[in-house]
C-alpha cells in the first residue's frame, strides 16, 4: 500500500496562505470602515460649516442693523425709519414686535417707537451656510461620489500591494526551502517536514548518497556533476510521486520521508527502487556517466524520543551501507536491537 505524505509537506501551502488570506480580509474591513468613517467626517464638517457661516452672518447683520438705530437716535425713531432701516439691510420678514424673538430663526434689536415707548425690531436671521448649501448643493454628489472614487481607487491600489506583498512573501518562502539545482526541498525543508511528523505517526526515513559520484567531477567537471545531481533529483520525484517527499541535504546526498503506515517490506521495496533507479546511466551530451546509490533506511513510530533519533539512525545506517560497497542497502536495527533488513527478508 503506498505511503501517504506526511503533515507538513513543502508542497503543501493552504496553511501558509490561510494567514494572508485572513490579512486581505481584515485591510478590506479596515479600509471599508474609514471610507465610512471619512464620508461621515465629510457630512458633518460640511453641516458644521453651514452652522458656522449661518451664526457669523447673524452676527454681522444684527450689527449693523444696531449701528443703524444708534445713528438715527435711541428716542422716538418713527415707523417710516424702521421702514428704511429695514429696507437698507434687506430684513426678511420684519416687524416691531413687544418681545424679543431671538433663539427662534430670528434677530431682535431693542428700539425706542415714536408713540409706543420700547419695542424690537424683529426679522427672520440671514441663513449664509444654507444658502452656500444650496448653491452647493448641485456639486455635492458629484464630490461627493469623486471622493469615494480616489478612496476606492486608494483601496485596490492597497488591495493589489497586498496581494503583491503576500506572492513575494510566499515565493520567497518557498525559494528558501528550495534546492536550486535539483529543484527538491533543501535541508530548511527536510528539518521542518520532519519537525510535523505527527506524534504516534510510523515514520522512514531513506538517506540516500551517491556512489561514484567524486569521480564524475574529477573526470568530467561540476557541470557534469551539477547535472548528474539534477538527474538524480528528477528520479528521486518521479519514485515520490506526490506519496513521499523527497529532499537534498547537501552535496551528493538526498533523503526520502514516508509515513501513513506502510510497513518494512514496502519500504525495502522503495529502496531498491531507489537503488536501481538511479544506478541507471545519465546521458551527459556526448558523455554517459554513471553513478550508484547506497541507501540507509531506519524507521520509528513517531514518539518525541524516537524523532530525535531517527536521522542519527539512518545516518549510521547509511553508513553500514557504504561500508557494504556500492548500490547497498542498509537498515537501521529495529528497536530491539534486532537486523531490521534480515527481519525484513525473512517475513
Amino acid at each position: 500500500m503506498p505511503g501517504a505524505p506526511l503533515a507538513g509537506s513543502l508542497f503543501t501551502q493552504g496553511r501558509a496562505a490561510a494567514p494572508a488570506h485572513r490579512g486581505t480580509r481584515i485591510l478590506i474591513g479596515v479600509c471599508m470602515l474609514a471610507l465610512c468613517i471619512a464620508a461621515g467626517v465629510l457630512v458633518q464638517t460640511v453641516r458644521d460649516v453651514g452652522g458656522w457661516l449661518n451664526a457669523r452672518s447673524a452676527e454681522g447683520e444684527m450689527r449693523q442693523v444696531e449701528a443703524s438705530i444708534r445713528q438715527s437716535g435711541w428716542a422716538a425713531i418713527d415707523p417710516a425709519e424702521l421702514r428704511r432701516i429695514a429696507g437698507i439691510h434687506e430684513l426678511a420678514g420684519w416687524q416691531v414686535t413687544d418681545r424679543a424673538e431671538s433663539g427662534t430663526g430670528r434677530l431682535s434689536a431693542a428700539v425706542s417707537v415714536e408713540g409706543a415707548g420700547r419695542r424690537y425690531l424683529s426679522w427672520d436671521a440671514p441663513r449664509l451656510g444654507d444658502q452656500a448649501m444650496a448653491t452647493f448643493a448641485p456639486t455635492r454628489v458629484p464630490i461627493i461620489l469623486g471622493a469615494v472614487a480616489a478612496v476606492a481607487t486608494l483601496l485596490i491600489q492597497v488591495l493589489r500591494l497586498s496581494a503583491a506583498l503576500g506572492r513575494e512573501r510566499e515565493a520567497a518562502r518557498t525559494a528558501a526551502r528550495r534546492d536550486a539545482l535539483s529543484g527538491l526541498g533543501n535541508r530548511l525543508a527536510f528539518d521542518e517536514a520532519l519537525a510535523a511528523v505527527a506524534a504516534g505517526d510510523d515514520t522512514h526515513l531513506l538517506l540516500v548518497d551517491l556512489d561514484g559520484f567524486k569521480q564524475v567531477n574529477d573526470r568530467h567537471g561540476h557541470a557534469a556533476g551539477d547535472s548528474v545531481l539534477q538527474a538524480v533529483g528528477f528520479r528521486l520525484s518521479q519514485i515520490a510521486a506526490g506519496e513521499h517527499q523527497v529532499f537534498r541535504l547537501g552535496g551528493d546526498e538526498f533523503a526520502l520521508l514516508t509515513g501513513g503506515g506502510v510497513g518494512r517490506a514496502h519500504v525495502l521495496g522503495l529502496a531498491r527502487q531507489v537503488s536501481t533507479l538511479l544506478a541507471a546511466p545519465v546521458d551527459i551530451g556526448d558523455v554517459r556517466v554513471g553513478v550508484g546509490a547506497s541507501v540507509g533506511v531506519a524507521s520509528v513510530d513517531g514518539t518525541a524520543g524516537d524523532l530525535r533519533q531517527l536521522l542519527r539512525q539512518a545516518d549510521a545506517a547509511l553508513y553500514g551501507a557504504k561500508q557494504d560497497g556500492e548500490s547497498s542497502i542498509r537498515f537501521a536495527p529495529d528497536a530491539r536491537g534486532h537486523d531490521a533488513l534480515a527481519a525484513t527478508l525473512a517475513a
